[in-house]
């Protein structure tokens, strides 16, 4: 199994300069979480991993190994229904992050953080 939040963790914990302890009481979670989620033993609620990026100084995404999301600038939503369920193609204005991915009982929530603008060439 792949341990990429743990391993995108430790990097970003590293380059930060904490320590495990550090971090943990950042985040106010015990030392041996922090520990193995950063093992992969583990594996952080959506909400945890948020609280993490930001102790890190990161965004959430950079901590699940996703790419940013670059946009089109209009929305449009498309909703494609079959007999194994629905498939829905979002389209957003702007140049977004992933923020947090959910999975519940009614579906799947996936919410963007809109990024600013920059002059800068990427």
């Amino acid at each position: 199994m792949s341990n990429t939040i743990g391993t995108n963790l430790k990097k970003y914990r590293m380059k930060c300069g904490y320590t495990p302890r550090r971090l943990a009481e950042m985040v106010d979670i015990a030392v041996e979480s922090l520990k193995d989620i950063e093992a992969g033993k583990r594996i952080p609620v959506p909400e945890l991993v948020e609280v993490l990026a930001a102790a890190v100084r990161q965004p959430a995404h950079r901590i699940y190994g996703l790419p940013e999301i670059r946009t089109p600038a209009q929305t449009i939503a498309k909703i494609i229904e079959d007999e194994e369920g629905e498939e829905v193609t979002v389209l957003f204005g702007g140049k977004r992050e992933l923020d947090i991915i959910m999975m519940h009982e009614d579906g799947l929530t996936v919410r963007l953080k809109r990024v600013p603008e920059d002059d800068s060439d990427d």
